[in-house]
């Protein structure tokens, strides 16, 4: 032991061992920079050695005081070139044996720069009764810088917005990703984005369900028809908005619906929706079609009786000779003659028999009376 003791501390004799896996950086990179170019491959080169020295030297030395460099100095255009790793040692008297690699081939590239919009895309689907409105980013494009291979390969930027479940509004920083022509995430350490997220605003509202109407103004143009109701297709819509702004709609109209421009044969309009502001269709509905309801009218017979005889001459009465009148009409519904006042002006007349005029007033609408009518009275 005491041989060995003095062997060792005090011959310090020269004594051979091996680091291995020492990563490999590049000297004087920036000044390849600011040529435009860059280091494409390889990115991650580790290196493996054999050194001898004194013992006591070489004791403490691994792969994290041990440095590799290649050093990139006289570099000054695109190529593959094949450089020599230079070996930094943090003590003196080294003596390498071996390093594998010995030189390190590597790839230079322009660096090339794109400007891409940023697209947002949301997935999933909010909580019953609530509605995401398009996500917005706060910056609108994001730049890609790297190597030209790489950079050609890119086709777009992209932010996911997950609105799964979500039942009130989403802001955030999101990652920012970049995709090729066939949708694959490009992941790649050659490629750096001038912002790595992007601020995202995402407003869930809830959905209240509005009956949709329109406005009626005009006469019928169709002949031997009359106006019944109007239909619309779709007759409900799901708006979104703040809750506020909600609770003051209770339907939503449509426009107004001339029937002077409805026919028979063309009873259908379409309306272009417009919401109030800050309210947004649910459904992605900017259209309804109205369909005017109308009925054929048809020719009809009444018996009307109680016919008022009115302004007769003081000191006089009068009577009507018969009970009732046969009334012809046009309606789209049944009728009776209790669906019709009916009166006589006497105004004028003395005692005697007279033929007068009866006027004929229908209670109920898309009624008329066909032609005219009298009535025979004896004034006494």
């Amino acid at each position: 032991m005491v041989v060995w003791l003095y062997v060792v501390q005090i011959e310090n004799p020269e004594f051979e061992t091996s680091v291995n896996s020492i990563p490999v950086t590049f000297e004087n990179e920036q000044i390849l920079g600011s040529l435009g170019l860059m280091v494409v491959s390889p990115r991650d080169q580790r290196v493996n050695i054999r050194f001898s020295g004194k013992r006591q030297v070489i004791g403490g030395l691994n792969s994290g005081n041990i440095t590799a460099s290649v050093n990139l100095k006289d570099i000054n255009y695109v190529g593959e070139f094949n450089l020599p790793i230079n070996l930094s040692f943090p003590v003196g008297n080294i003596t390498v044996i071996d390093r594998n690699p010995y030189n390190l081939a590597i790839k230079i590239e322009n660096i090339s720069t794109v400007t891409l919009n940023i697209d947002v895309v949301t997935t999933g689907r909010p909580r019953d009764g609530f509605y995401a409105r398009q996500a917005s980013a706060a910056a609108k494009t994001v730049d890609a810088v790297g190597a030209q291979s790489v950079i050609e390969t890119v086709k777009s930027a992209k932010v996911s917005v997950d609105v799964g479940g979500a039942h009130e509004s989403i802001n955030g920083d999101y990652k920012i990703e970049l995709y090729d022509k066939d949708g694959n995430v490009i992941d790649s350490p050659l490629v750096k984005l001038s912002s790595d997220t992007v601020n995202i605003n995402c407003d869930v509202e809830p959905i209240k369900q509005v009956d949709v109407k329109v406005d009626i103004t005009g006469v019928l143009n169709a002949s031997g028809y009359v106006y019944r109701n109007y239909t619309v297709k779709p007759d409900k819509l799901n708006i979104t908005g703040k809750t506020e702004v909600l609770d003051g709609i209770s339907s939503i109209n449509a426009g107004t619906l001339d029937l002077g421009g409805i026919t028979y044969t063309n009873n259908t309009k379409k309306f272009t929706v417009v919401l109030p502001d800050n309210v947004t269709s649910a459904d992605g509905v900017t259209e309804v079609e109205v369909t005017v309801q109308m009925d054929a009218l048809v020719e009809r017979v009444v018996e009307v009786g109680n016919i008022a005889l009115n302004n007769v001459k003081d000191g006089c009465q009068a009577k009507l000779t018969g009970d009732k009148l046969s009334v012809k009409v046009m309606s789209a519904d049944d009728v009776s003659g209790g669906d019709f006042s009916a009166s006589a002006d006497l105004s004028g007349l003395d005692k005697g028999a007279h033929t007068v005029p009866v006027t004929l007033t229908p209670k109920k609408q898309n009624v008329s009376v066909v032609g005219n009518y009298t009535a025979e009275v004896v004034i006494e």
